[in-house]
């Protein structure tokens, strides 16, 4: 079986002519010549006869020369009367296989592309050299076939995979790498170690952070000198794990002199940049990283009314940003109301916030408490803006999950959901867009509520049928958090998640894959 599940058969086309010294005479030409096994019925349109691996060793024969006349009284193959005059004689061929054996077909190389966790890494181009080259990649399980070689050769397999510099990356990996340059807690591979070496310089140093921050934060958008992915011989072992690069390490795999197939030949993925192993690496959803259930934190605000013509100086403050290992999260303003100005560093400062996309409304940040300006307080930094219309911060300002995901992590790693919340703003009603969004197993609604009143929470279809209702009961936090689970919702689709409270009411839309 070849890699597309179809049969492939060696065969050989053994023409009746081959049978044929030389031709007969008759007065009725031209002569036509059939051949069939011995048993089968002869027919004057069976001109050839194919062999295969069924008919190794002696296979019997017959040969049948026809004229062109038609005989009302020649008595034909089948007993019956009425067609062309023939004669027969019997032979026989020997059916060989000298290429390969029957029971052999053409080698195949293939094998498995796995991160060091095991999970298999889709779409990769693995690539072959030598007498036969060709081009593959590896499917949804980070398995990889190469066929129809030949034996004796030599041949060089090489995979690569350079997209979605971000996958897996965020401001935790940075948080990790500092403490392994820091000696606090090392890293424990050297696939994590090689991950760590952002620039492919055979070290890990702070030019990796600020490479790898720069990337985070949008300012970069390439990778200089290295690719997303590497790829280690997955049988490679290293002499020194604490310093992977005391050998070259094998980033291909070469065969010299094919002997036959091999599906061994594993390659370890390495992605860049990710030293805790949260990439997605298949459409499958193995080794998703999934949405953190710890509590959410908020990011503060205070709410408050502008006029076109205003600036604002808005101080962004956490609780106890001193207990927290770091942080990142993407504001969205929208640029037609308020226009970004600068920055008055606190904790943070100008080299945590990414400003590339400011013109368009959004604004990254990027911190850890290494980086950290200052080490008490809750002030994280002030954002200036000039108000070119009118309007409310809580209808223009909100946190998004892209390009950089909102969350802080704690002195134990773990990351928490980050949400804005206003000060002062106890009179509206607001339910923050679904994480992740759209999703399979699981997203969550951020619901910031009135205090002190009860809500209701329904789930509807694309044409508002109603599938579930949620009663809230009235709470002191403004801040509630509600799961959506993919058994909630009868199939794949489109939904809507509507809060109701009082008199106000937050519509979201939810797309269940």
């Amino acid at each position: 079986m070849d890699g597309y599940g179809i049969t492939d058969f060696f065969a050989n086309t053994v023409p009746a002519s081959l049978f044929i010294p030389s031709p007969p005479e008759d007065c009725n030409e031209p002569v036509t010549y059939s051949i069939n096994r011995t048993g089968d019925p002869p027919h004057p349109d069976s001109t050839s006869l194919t062999v295969t691996c069924a008919d190794l060793g002696r296979l019997d024969v017959e040969v049948y020369a026809w004229d062109s006349a038609f005989n009302p009284e020649a008595q034909q193959p089948d007993g019956s009367l009425g067609g062309p005059n023939f004669a027969f004689c019997r032979t026989f061929l020997e059916v060989q296989s000298n290429l390969f054996p029957c029971d052999q077909p053409a080698p195949f190389l293939g094998g498995l592309i796995a991160t060091e966790i095991a999970s298999p890494v889709q779409d990769v181009q693995v690539q072959l050299s030598g007498l036969d080259p060709q081009s593959t990649f590896t499917n949804s399980e980070g398995i990889y076939r190469l066929d129809n070689l030949s034996p004796g050769e030599d041949y060089t397999i090489f995979p690569s995979l350079d997209r979605d510099l971000l996958n897996g990356v965020s401001t935790l990996d940075l948080v990790l790498i500092q403490r392994h340059i820091l000696g606090i807690e090392t890293l424990d591979s050297p696939y994590k170690r090689i991950a760590a070496d952002v620039n492919r310089s055979s070290t890990i140093s702070t030019i990796d952070l600020v490479i790898l921050r720069r990337l985070i934060l949008g300012v970069d958008e390439t990778l200089a000198g290295n690719t997303s992915w590497r790829f280690v011989d997955a049988a490679f072992q290293f002499p020194d794990p604490d310093d992977p690069w005391a050998t070259p390490f094998p980033e291909l795999i070469n065969i010299n002199n094919l002997a036959g197939s091999d599906n061994q030949l594993d390659f370890t993925a390495v992605k860049v940049g990710d030293v805790n192993n949260s990439a997605q690496t298949n459409s499958t959803g193995i080794q998703l990283r999934h949405e953190s259930e710890a509590a959410p934190v908020q990011l503060v605000l205070p709410e408050v009314s502008f006029k076109a013509g205003e600036q604002l100086h808005l101080p962004f403050r956490m609780p106890e940003p001193a207990s927290w290992e770091g942080g990142q999260f993407t504001l969205r303003f929208d640029p037609e109301v308020l226009e970004y100005e600068g920055l008055e560093p606190f904790a943070a400062g100008e080299a945590n916030l990414g400003l590339t996309r400011k013109r368009k409304g959004v604004l990254t940040c990027s911190w850890d408490r290494y980086s950290r300006r200052v080490m008490d307080g809750q002030h994280l930094f002030t954002l200036q803006f000039r108000a070119r219309q009118g309007g409310r911060l809580s209808g223009v300002l909100r946190l998004e999950t892209e390009p950089v995901k909102p969350e802080l992590y704690d002195a134990r790693l773990q990351a928490h959901p980050l949400v804005l919340a206003f000060t002062g703003n106890t009179h509206r009603l607001r339910l923050d867009k679904p994480r992740p969004n759209p999703f399979r197993d699981q997203t969550w609604l951020d619901m910031h509520l009135l205090p002190g009143e009860p809500a209701v929470l329904r789930l509807r279809d694309s044409y508002g049928r109603l599938l579930r209702e949620i009663q809230l009961p009235p709470a002191q936090e403004s801040l509630h958090r509600f799961a959506v689970r993919a058994d909630m919702l009868p199939a794949a689709g489109v939904y809507f998640a509507e809060l109701l409270q009082g008199k106000e009411r937050a519509i979201q839309k939810l797309v269940r894959l």
